[in-house]
Parts: C-alpha cells; structure tokens; sequence
C-alpha cells in the first residue's frame, strides 16, 4: 500500500490519494496518424467494435437503508472489444472535444470515424448519454429510467473475455479529469469493462422486489458504430432488498455517487500482486516542465487568526519526452537526501546532476519526504512586483492528471514507475519520485501558509504566478514554458473578499 499524499485535488477527487500498482510494460504511443473512411478497410478487418456481455442474469441488489436515494447494481454486464482494441482518441481544443475512433498498429494510427456525442463531452466521464437504462417491476410497469456515460479504460474491474489479447490491460485507467487536453479511451482486444449501474430510485418508488433492469447503447452510437442490435441491449433479472439502516459496510460501494466512489477507491487502494519498477524502460531524453495556470479559486476566512486567504489549485506538468526522474539517497540518520535526477536514453540511465534536496516533514498530515524548491507560487502586482509568496515550495511528485497521453513518450498507465517508493517514510533510506511524460502533479492550496494572506491586500487586479524549477536545477529541454501567469479581481470586505478570475495572461 502507498503512503497517503498530502495534496487534495479540487472537485470530487479533493481527497488524500494513493496509487495503484500494476506490473505491465508501458504502452507507447505511436507517431504516425493516417486519417482513411471507415468504409475503405480491409475486409478481413472489420473496424473495432463493442457488444454487451452478460454475467449473470440474475443479481440480487441490497439497499443499505431504506432513504437510500440511489441502487448501486454490482458488475453484472460488460463492454467487450469485438475485431481488435476498441479506442476513441479524444482532443480538447478551445472547450471543445473531438472524439476520433482510431486503429493503433505497430506501424501507426488510423482515424476510422468520427464519434459525434449526445452532448458536450466531459474529459472525466467519457461517452455522454452512451447507456440507456430502464428499471420495471414485475408488472412490466416502468419505474424509472436514466442515462449512463461511458469511459472505455483498462479500469481495475476489467476481465478477459478470451486469450487473443494482452495478458492485461494496456490502456489507461480512467478518463481523465478536467485539465486533460488530450487522451487516450481503451479497451484492449480480449477484454471488458464492467458497466457500474447507479440508478436514482429510492424506496418509495421501488420499493423491495424482483425487477427487470434494460441496459441499451444509446441507437446514435450504435449507427455510428456501426454495432449490431442484439450486441448492443442487456437485460438483467434484480431482487430487491433492504438490509439495514446502518451505513454502507466496509469495502462496499454503495449510495448517492457510487460511480464516483468506486472511481475513489479505485484510486486509493492497491490491488495484490507485483509492484510496478519500470522507469528504466521509458523513453529517453530530458523532461519538460511546464506550468498550468492557477485555477479554481476561492477565498475563505480563518475565524482563527482573522485573516483571508485565497485558495488555488495549481498543476506542474511534464511534457516529455523522457520523465521527470528524481532520487534521493540517504547518508546517516539526518532528515534530508541529496537528491538527484536521472536521464535515461534506451532503457539505460546515462547521465546524472544533483539538483537538491529531499527533507522529511514531519507536520501532521504530510510525514513524507518532500523534494525542495520544484514549484513557487506568487501574488504579483500588474506591474510584476511580488506581493504575496506562498510558502508551499517542497513537494512530494506524482503523477495526478493526464494532460496529453498522445505526446511521444508518453505513460498510459504511470503507475508502473515505482510509485511505491515516492513518499516513503522517515525510515527509509532511498527514494524515488517520478512524474512520467503527458502527466501533470496538482496540489489544492487551501491551507493556511499555502495559500495567499490576502489580508493585506486592497481590492483590485493582481496577477497570480505559477513557477516550476524556478532555479533552473532541474535539467530539461527548455525553461520558456516554466511560469504561467493569471490575472485576478479582489473585491468584497475583510471577511468576506471575494476574487474573479479574469484570464490567462502571457508571459
């Protein structure tokens, strides 16, 4: 099990994070992308599909309280791949997202067709509108009825349906999040993800009872996909039961936002098995670091010390192509290690500079070894002075976001660079921490000391700076994309100011 990290994401992941470990070979993305009509190809290759796969055909479904509001059915139906790897490369451009259904081969990518969505696409949740589901009573009365996304990943609920593909998943494990600009949707030739129902019914309106639960591809994407209609419905028998009023028991997902949940666990546990060492087999060369702009904000008073502070959240990330790959070594029992950044070129390391230090923070909720000077966030007046620096400059790396897992070099799946290793504790006489190329490392200021003390300042326009390896020790390809700048709006009074974000400003 990882040890917990300390920053929280915004949103619905806004909380302590672990990583999961997998074992697999990095799947690498390929340069070439041809763009050919569906309708062109071989004969013998049909284009990639997906049909609906039954488990069990009856399920029986526990309500944990009878003012539940939601059903959470367990994996009973499943999406499989049909005539090879089913994958949609989505693009997000000006707010827009482009959804291409691609084939991936040793020699390239090819654009078969272009998916157009029920509704604007979500970089998190994938498909939109892409299930139909219609819960009936014994009666054949409809209960209630409601729309599912779908995000086709190498998720860990995944199961092989026959030996012709990977032995495991390739793909990534989840959609995305909401910085993603570009990534990649998956289901690997062999395999299928399970399909996690959570249907808004409470016991009023379905009472306990056998029921029939109708899962169907929305027809648009079926006509696009060019699916056939008996692969595209299933149709499961439920019993309905009320086991206790108490919460949900250990290890079982169930409630208002179980889809959401399950995403969080899935998150925060580590499955049995090997633990993933592969930064030795990414691609070569240096990183490139590159700061995102401040985002989310918000203000809060500390009823505390009476002050006001202006929340953030901030992303560093790695636009390749080697990692971001940095080691610290331990000498005696002293609370620091030197630490040291690696460049590898075709699996092997081949060069090597110190470019700092890790100290262990022993605060409460960090406990884990932090790497010096990687980040720095600052007020600034429009005329460029500093006004406000946050005081969060040490930081524990990993990769939270995917930002573009179509550059060269890029990891599907990044926790197989030993992530074990990233924060180990004050006993621990090496660590590693790695931020793989396309991904990016968030952290959530929310915190006294990290955010702004904007307790001082008058209302008005200031501008608020992102920096990564502001020191330059970092070795990378370029410094020029290290600093973004945002230009915000302090209004309201003390104890209630208020803040607007006005844009992006360049450099």
């Amino acid at each position: 099990m990882l040890p917990v990290l300390e920053r929280r994401v915004a949103g619905a992941h806004a909380a302590p994070r672990r990583r999961r470990l997998r074992f697999l070979a990095a799947p690498l993305l390929a340069a070439a992308v041809a763009v050919v009509p569906a309708a062109t190809g071989q004969a013998t290759s049909p284009p990639p599909g997906l049909h609906l796969i039954v488990g069990m055909h009856h399920v029986d479904v526990q309500r944990y309280g009878a003012d539940q509001p939601d059903l959470f059915f367990p994996a009973a139906v499943y999406v499989a791949s049909t005539h090879g790897a089913f994958e949609i490369d989505p693009v997000k451009q000006g707010g827009h997202v482009t959804l291409w259904q691609v084939r991936r081969t040793p020699s390239g990518v090819t654009r078969l067709r272009r998916i157009v969505p029920l509704s604007p696409v979500h970089m998190d949740q994938g498909l939109p509108g892409f299930f139909r589901m219609t819960l009936r009573n014994s009666d054949g009365k409809v209960v209630t009825r409601t729309t599912q996304a779908f995000c086709p990943t190498g998720d860990f609920g995944g199961s092989r349906v026959d030996a012709t593909g990977p032995d495991n998943p390739t793909y990534p494990y989840y959609c995305g999040s909401s910085i993603t600009r570009a990534t990649i949707w998956g289901i690997d030739q062999g395999w299928a993800e399970p399909i996690y129902s959570d249907l808004p019914v409470t016991s009023t309106v379905a009472p306990d009872g056998n029921y029939t639960l109708t899962i169907r591809i929305d027809p648009s994407y079926v006509h696009q996909l060019h699916l056939g209609g008996h692969a595209s419905v299933a149709t499961l028998d439920l019993t309905v039961t009320t086991a206790s009023p108490e919460p949900c028991p250990p290890k079982i997902v169930c409630g208002r936002s179980a889809l959401a949940r399950r995403v969080a666990a899935g998150r925060t546990e580590a499955p049995a098995g090997g633990r993933g060492f592969a930064v030795a087999t990414a691609p070569g060369g240096l990183p490139d670091l590159a700061a995102l702009p401040a985002r989310d904000l918000r203000v809060e008073h500390n009823a505390d010390d009476g002050h006001d502070y202006l929340d953030f959240a901030a992303t560093i990330w790695n636009r390749g192509p080697g990692p971001m790959d940095v080691e610290g070594f331990r000498r005696g029992d002293t609370p620091t290690m030197v630490a040291t950044q690696f460049i590898y070129r075709n699996g092997r390391s081949v060069r090597s500079a110190v470019i700092g230090k890790f100290e262990f923070d022993t605060r409460p909720g960090h406990n884990h070894w932090h790497l010096q000077d990687f980040a720095q966030y600052d007020v600034l007046s429009l005329n460029g002075d500093r006004l406000v620096r946050s005081s969060k400059q040490s930081f524990c790396l990993a990769p939270t976001d995917p930002i573009n897992l179509t550059l060269p070099g890029a990891l599907w799946q990044p926790d197989k660079v030993g992530l074990f290793s990233a924060c180990p504790s004050d006993q621990s006489i090496w660590l590693r921490e790695t931020l793989p190329a396309g991904w990016g490392d968030t952290y959530v200021q929310g915190v006294a000391g990290q955010s702004f003390d904007i307790t001082g300042l008058a209302n008005g326009k200031y501008l608020i700076r992102v920096t990564t390896n502001p020191f330059f020790r970092i070795l990378e390809t370029t410094f020029n994309n290290n600093t973004s700048l945002v230009k915000i709006r302090l209004g309201g009074d003390p104890g209630a100011r208020t803040v607007q974000r006005l844009g992006v400003v360049a450099n």
